[in-house]
């Protein structure tokens, strides 16, 4: 069994000002996530048997060209509540980004795989544990131009991706 999910990894731009954020506004407390972990998921899949994610590679292939999407992020804060031990910046999507996990869904559903029962709020977790940060605001439009199947490695705190395609980059619905 591979923990799994479906996402997008951010542009080395993007992991490079959230990763100042986190350095410059972060107290004790907090556990960063490292720069090359950083990113968007679009479905967790929880465990899944290796045959059955390399087939959802292949079908995830099969979706045709899918827009490239965007996240508009202001301020980061405890997620998904105000008590919770994790630090995100949460998204406003464009319908770009929506219409791609509405495709990801379809294909994990029609393969009976876990979707998740709540809503999608699109976020970046930058830091887990707890602790004091400066709420200085980000105010920063990701673009998401890759979606990926990504495992955990077991014994480590990264993730290895088992497939990846491009998204076709259509960048008007944020600037």
């Amino acid at each position: 069994q591979i923990r799994a999910f479906i996402g997008c990894p951010l542009a080395h731009p993007d992991r490079n000002r959230l990763t100042d954020w986190t350095r410059d506004c972060l107290g004790p407390g907090w556990r960063p996530v490292s720069p090359q972990n950083l990113h968007l998921t679009v479905c967790f899949l929880g465990e899944q048997p290796s045959p059955t994610l390399a087939l959802l590679a292949r079908e995830l292939k099969t979706l045709g060209p899918l827009s490239s999407g965007s996240g508009r992020g202001d301020q980061p804060q405890r997620f998904p509540s105000p008590t919770a031990p994790l630090l995100a910046l949460e998204l406003s999507p464009d319908t770009h980004l929506l219409d791609l996990h509405a495709a990801v869904t379809a294909v994990t559903t029609q393969r009976g795989l876990p979707t998740g029962r709540l809503p999608f709020r699109p976020h970046i977790t930058l830091a887990r544990g707890g602790g004091s940060y400066i709420r200085q605001p980000l105010n920063i439009v990701l673009h998401f131009t890759q979606l990926c199947l990504f495992a955990s490695v077991p014994g480590k705190a990264t993730y290895a991706r088992l497939s990846e395609q491009a998204l076709a980059q259509l960048f008007d619905q944020l600037p």
